[in-house]
């Protein structure tokens, strides 16, 4: 799934959370993988927030969870 991730648009990422196909946890991990394999080759950010980004994703999870 993670190959599926990285090709997806936002758009795409979105549709498929809110029909429960993929989870906003599962998302939220890929792109941070992406992110940490990558800065020292792109230097892409600043800084990363990783507990701030699951946490989000967490909350994220339990909103679509209970049809918000």
């Amino acid at each position: 799934m993670s190959a599926d991730l990285d090709a997806m648009t936002a758009v795409e990422l979105a549709g498929r959370i809110a029909r429960r196909e993929v989870s906003p946890v599962e998302a939220a991990r890929r792109a941070l993988e992406k992110a940490e394999a990558t800065q020292t080759s792109l230097n892409a950010f600043v800084f990363l927030t990783p507990e701030k980004a699951m946490a989000a994703a967490k909350e994220a999870e339990l909103a679509v969870m209970r049809g918000d």
